[in-house]
C-alpha cells in the first residue's frame, strides 16, 4: 500500500482517482465506510469487534479509550490503559486491511481510501 500526503490526494480527488473512503484510523478510534453495503458476515464480524453503526456519518465506528476514573489514578496507569487501547485498536486495523477492497492508499498513514 503506498503512503501520500494530504497534496497529493487532493489532486488525486482532482483527477477522479480516489473512489471513496473507507477507513480512519485515529488514536483511541477507527471509523469504516463502505462503498455498497457490506455483506451480513462482514456486518457480523463488524458488530462482533464492537464497531457501532453512526447513522449521522454513515459509518461504522470503534472506539476504544482509557476511561477517565479513578482506578487510573496515576499516569503509569493511564498510560497503560491507553497502551492497551491502542493495541486493541491495531489488531482490529490489521483485520480490517485483510478484506477492505482493493487497490488502497493511505494518506498521512492514518486514512484509507480505495483508488483506481
Amino acid at each position: 500500500m503506498k503512503v501520500i500526503t494530504p497534496e497529493e490526494s487532493a489532486n488525486m480527488v482532482k483527477e477522479g482517482k480516489i473512489k471513496s473512503f473507507l477507513m480512519a484510523y485515529r488514536e483511541f478510534a477507527i471509523e469504516v465506510s463502505f462503498p455498497n453495503k457490506p455483506s451480513s458476515d462482514i456486518l457480523s464480524s463488524l458488530k462482533e469487534r464492537g464497531f457501532r453503526w453512526n447513522s449521522t456519518a454513515k459509518s461504522w465506528e470503534l472506539k476504544v479509550t482509557p476511561a477517565a476514573s479513578p482506578i487510573l489514578s496515576s499516569k503509569e496507569e493511564w498510560e497503560r490503559a491507553a497502551g492497551e487501547a491502542r493495541r486493541i485498536l491495531n489488531e482490529v486495523k490489521d483485520w480490517l486491511l485483510e478484506w477492505l477492497p482493493k487497490p488502497l492508499i493511505f494518506i498521512d498513514e492514518h486514512d484509507v481510501y480505495l483508488v483506481e
